[in-house]
């Protein structure tokens, strides 16, 4: 490989009795030429993928002295994490809350490790031995959904880096993740007629704002940046309506208020100051500050003393926290969310659904491309 002896492992295990010696034309029993063929067939496969790789580098080489009439140069490994450094504003703004750039500079990592220097020296084979390098360990330590986010993040981040016509190796159809056994995907259960109450209760006690937050998701099913960004302006309590652009769809919609929720907004009527378009202007501050997870933080909270056990003293609030709102993967370090502020959306959707209206509505509000996607993932029978 690239002029150089390279030695790789097969996946094809040794069988049957060797011969004596490894003299050319030497031979094992049956068993361990079975193999042996077996071996060579996967070889000829690994370097039919080297010369495919190397084609295509070069053929990305010459599409970019036809287009640009330069040579390519040098584009070293550590240029990848720049990326998502801050100095391309607008793909900082697609990543996931710094993600992105993290996944990248995993990668970044295990290249240099593996001293690889050059993002043109990343053939698909380094993309496919990053990628199994997730579940090499006795206990995986990403479950398939963040192995397959970290696999996006690195792939945009060779889209903006590579010069133009370089083949992607992040992009080749065989790089496929697959789940393990053990890995599952949760979904977020929605919340039962005594649970919403018993959250009601204790968030108009313990924290008046939230309460407004979590009426709000509960009536409308918007999402949490939706919620704390909503205006007094797509507010109508004359025709009791909400005119609402999703931050996902980018859809107008137009919700009924409820009669919990219309409290809510007259109540924050007669105590808004007037100076601030949001009517729930303490949330809107939030979001802009770590990017809302104050606000998870105390919808967790309420969740937490509501459907969590009451002994046990405050300051043990973020062990009970985790014990109520998550629940233990047998897959990955991380718990999956339980409850938090998305399971006021997916009760929403499953009231709703229930009730009778309509699936193109719910499917616009939740923003999947299909009917089938937004029941998965929202209606819970």
């Amino acid at each position: 490989m690239h002029g150089a002896t390279t030695v790789v492992n097969l996946g094809v295990p040794i069988r049957g009795e060797p011969p004596p010696s490894k003299r050319v034309g030497d031979r094992g029993d049956r068993e361990f030429e079975q193999s042996r063929k077996e071996a060579l067939k996967a070889l000829a496969v690994r370097q039919g993928e080297v010369r495919a790789e190397r084609i295509s580098k070069a053929e990305g080489m010459r599409n970019y002295r036809a287009a640009t009439g330069h040579r390519l140069g040098k584009h070293p490994i550590g240029s990848l994490s720049k990326v998502f450094n801050g100095e391309n504003p607008a793909l900082r703004r697609k990543t996931w809350h710094g993600q992105a750039h993290h996944h990248v500079s995993l990668f970044v990592s295990w290249a240099t490790a593996e001293k690889i220097h050059d993002l043109l020296d990343v053939t698909t084979s380094h993309a496919k031995e990053f990628i199994h390098s997730f579940y090499n360990e006795k206990h995986q330590k990403y479950t398939v959904g963040t192995v397959r986010r970290i696999k996006m993040g690195v792939a945009m981040a060779f889209d903006h880096a590579l010069p133009e016509g370089a083949p992607n190796p992040f992009r080749h159809a065989t790089l496929i993740v697959d789940a393990v056994e053990g890995d599952k995907q949760f979904h977020r259960e929605p919340l039962t007629p005594t649970e919403v109450e018993r959250l009601l209760v204790v968030a108009k006690d313990e924290d008046t704002e939230a309460y407004g937050w979590i009426v709000c998701a509960l009536s409308t099913g918007l999402r949490r940046g939706d919620v704390c960004r909503l205006k007094w302006e797509n507010v109508d309590l004359g025709r009791n309506t909400l005119c609402v652009q999703t931050s996902k769809t980018k859809v107008d919609l137009y919700l009924p208020i409820l009669k919990l929720f219309r409290s809510v907004l007259e109540d924050r009527k007669a105590t808004a100051d007037g100076k601030s378009p949001y009517v729930f202007p303490e949330a809107e501050r939030l979001m802009g500050n770590l990017r809302g997870q104050e606000v998870t933080r105390r919808v967790k909270r309420l969740f937490a003393l509501a459907l969590g056990a009451q002994d046990g003293a405050r300051r043990q609030e973020c062990r009970r926290i985790a014990e109520v709102t998550r629940q233990k993967r047998t897959v990955g370090m991380m718990s999956a969310s339980k409850y938090d502020f998305h399971a006021l959306r997916t009760t929403f959707v499953t009231l709703a659904i229930s009730a009778g209206i309509g699936i193109e509505k719910l499917k616009a509000l939740t923003g999947h491309a299909t009917v089938d996607v937004a029941m998965r993932q929202y209606y819970k029978k």
